[in-house]
């Protein structure tokens, strides 16, 4: 399949703006410019309608959190609920469940993950796990994605309105670009690494009702 020219001035125009952060980071304006590359959205009583568009922009989540979840399991060797997210993600674009029960998942996993937070220790394990529920929000109601002229920066939202590939660049980064102890040049590399995936990803679509 050729991809766009959308897609490919979107990874283009990226590239020059990692590099050149000083905190290494790929700002959500930029984000979401490559999201709305990937497809429209298209929504229904609130509920995000399966489209090519919606199943690249999650496969590129998936893949973000996939590559963090070696951190996840740093912390939290037993348990395996991030990749439970991501299985029910699946399932539900399989018509395997349903929106409430989806919705109902992701709400019990993130208070648990909030109850964890307050105890002030494996903070970049549990960003990992906020990634792979954000995944799930993305999945029944997709990006916010109507801004672009006048679209926030991270640091300008609160907590629960980052989205997965930024909840796992903390993860990769050791933290915010904001937080002076997290590492440049992981997030850097990360964030090289995310547009890298985005040719794969706009090809490859992984849900058997788009192929």
């Amino acid at each position: 399949m050729t991809i766009p020219n959308e897609v490919l001035n979107s990874i283009e125009t990226a590239k020059p703006a990692i590099a050149s952060h000083p905190k290494g980071e790929l700002p959500l304006p930029l984000r979401k410019r490559i999201w709305v590359a990937m497809g429209p959205e298209m929504m229904a009583e609130n509920h995000a309608v399966r489209s090519e568009g919606l199943v690249r922009r999650i496969q590129l989540a998936i893949a973000c959190v996939q590559r963090v979840l070696p951190i996840w399991y740093s912390a939290f060797p037993k348990d395996n609920k991030p990749e439970l997210m991501l299985e029910m993600v699946e399932r539900y674009l399989n018509d395997q469940t349903d929106w409430d029960s989806v919705w109902e998942l992701k709400n019990n996993f993130w208070g648990r993950l909030d109850n964890l937070l307050c105890k002030e220790k494996h903070f970049d394990s549990l960003y990992v796990g906020f990634a792979s529920a954000c995944v799930v929000t993305t999945v029944l109601q997709d990006e916010v994605m109507d801004d672009l002229a006048d679209s926030p920066l991270d640091e300008e939202l609160d907590a629960y309105s980052w989205d997965s590939r930024f909840y796992a660049s903390l993860a990769y980064a050791g933290g915010a670009s904001w937080d002076k102890h997290s590492s440049i040049p992981r997030r850097r590399e990360f964030w090289t690494w995310y547009i890298s995936e985005i040719p794969e990803v706009y090809n490859n679509l992984s849900n058997p009702n788009f192929k």
